[in-house]
């Protein structure tokens, strides 16, 4: 037989098991929320620093274009000086075959 507080303890110790063990799963819920907060900030940080390197590339780009476009104009300068210069050196061309036409024929005897 047994003692008679024997059935109490037993459910008292059934009772204090099943908290521990709800205390257990809350604990356990918790670390895990925790824990997916913390891959959720690595991954917000991950994506912060992809962001933060892409600007970085787009501001390089950025700077490549507008040195292109510096070079294009100054090209262009270039051009429109070179340009200006073969319509006068033409002109003038022009302008010496019309005296050497207008030249009186010498008669070589």
């Amino acid at each position: 037989m047994k003692p008679p507080g024997w059935t109490q303890m037993l459910e008292q110790l059934h009772e204090a098991l099943n908290q521990t063990s709800a205390e257990a799963d809350r604990q356990e819920a918790a670390s895990a929320s925790l824990l997916a907060e913390d891959e959720t900030a690595e991954k917000y940080e991950q994506w912060q620093r992809k962001l933060n390197e892409t600007q970085e590339r787009l501001r390089e780009c950025q700077a490549r274009v507008e040195e292109a476009g510096q070079q294009a104009e100054a090209a262009e300068s270039e051009l429109a000086e070179q340009e200006k210069s073969i319509r006068q050196f033409h002109r003038q061309l022009g302008e010496l075959r019309q005296k050497l036409a207008n030249l009186p024929a010498v008669a070589i005897e």
